[in-house]
Parts: structure tokens; sequence; C-alpha cells
């Protein structure tokens, strides 16, 4: 037995619990709360695949990161029509956004290859579903060829197989902005959901407590028949 472990150790496939991880490099996601729980906030190369339901607010929490961006920023698929008044009004150089829509899978994948790996995109955006593991890890070779960072928005569905990404994230709908799920994170343990406040930022996308609320009479003032 202990000939094997040597030999495993050699090959570097054993970890001791004195070992820590090396630190990831990060960028801020603009959010206090997220950056702790993410050890300063999202890879600054790799794949973070989000899985969310649409209209959400789920791309406002890429916005702190985006911001900070000065390659290009390509959107390729996007399920709606992206607003250029907003990215104007949140600080963005409208030239610096690219916009690919594909009506085929492969194509998309395609293109979202080629813009991580080209050195000229400081994020790429895929909106689709990818569950193939030989495809993940080519989108993570080319993000570290173009030392770029890759978001994959996809469907809240579970995940079958446990896909080689730097960041899985699910989000759902919160009353004070959204609820994240850490559910894989390099380097790092899944977090439980917590709540991501934006009542700061986007009001419109929380949920205060109602002032008009009629309460239904109860059986002692109305007779149910």
């Amino acid at each position: 037995m202990s000939d094997l472990i040597d030999l495993l150790a050699r090959k570097q496939l054993v970890w001791k619990g004195h070992q820590t991880q090396p630190k990831q490099n990060t960028q801020s996601c603009g959010y206090p709360i997220l950056d702790e729980k993410l050890a300063g906030g999202f890879p600054a190369t790799g794949v973070v695949n989000i899985r969310s339901p649409l209209g959400i607010g789920e791309l406002r929490v890429l916005m702190g990161t985006l911001s900070t961006q000065s390659r290009l920023l390509v959107f390729i698929n996007p399920p709606g029509s992206i607003c250029a008044e907003f990215f104007y009004h949140q600080g963005y150089d409208l030239k610096k956004l690219l916009i690919i829509n594909s009506r085929r899978k492969n194509e998309a994948l395609w293109a979202a290859e080629q813009c991580l790996k080209s050195g000229a995109c400081g994020a790429v955006l895929l909106w689709q579903n990818v569950q193939e593991i030989h495809q993940i890890k080519r989108f993570q070779m080319a993000c570290e060829e173009g030392d770029c960072v890759q978001f994959i928005m996809s469907p809240p569905t579970q995940n079958i197989t446990s896909l080689p990404v730097s960041l899985n994230m699910q989000l759902t709908p919160h009353t004070q902005g959204l609820g994240v799920s850490i559910t894989k994170r390099k380097g790092g343990r899944a977090i439980p959901e917590f709540a991501l406040d934006m009542s700061a930022d986007w009001p419109a996308l929380c949920c205060g407590k109602a002032n008009n609320v009629i309460h239904f009479p109860t059986a002692r003032h109305q007779k149910i028949v």
C-alpha cells in the first residue's frame, strides 16, 4: 500500500492536508458579499457557468466585472435585443460591444472559441446549454490562450455531469435582488444560497414590504357557507 501511495505522490496525484491551493487570479464582481464568497471575485480567466431563469437580473450580476474590461465584450446568441442605451448609461464604450447571432449550435461554439483565444476580447458571453466535457475543456484552453473569461448563460436545469468549469453558479429570484448558490468553485468549496442585495443599484429588481395589504376577514366576522 505504501509503495502505491509513494507512486501516486511522485505523480502529484496525492493531496496532503498541510498543502494549500494557490491563490486564484480574480477580478471584482462589484458586490462586496459576492467578492467575499468568491475569495476576490470572478476568475480573471476561465469558464464561468451561470444557471438562471431568463429576465431575473442575471446579466446585472456581471456589470461590475464587464465594466472594467478594456477589450471587446462579445455577446453570442443573447435571448433578446441588447439595449445599447442601458450600456451607454453604465459607461460602456459601445464600439467595444460585439453581438453575434447564429442559428446553429456548432457555429456559436466555434465563434465563442475563436473570440476567446483571439486576444482581442476581455469577456465572452454565450447563451447556450453546454454539457459536453470536451467542449468546456476547449473553452478553458482558449481562455488561457487569449487571457479571457467566458460566461456561459444556461437554463436552471439540473447539472447531470460535473463540468470542468472554473466556477458554477445558480441564480434564483429573491426579494432583495437575487439568490446565489455556488455549486462549484476552483480551489474552493461549494457555498449554499445567499442573498445578493441589489436594492441600492437596481431597486426595480427588489420587492419592498407592501403597505396596502387588506387582510381577509376571519370566520368570527364572516359567515362562511
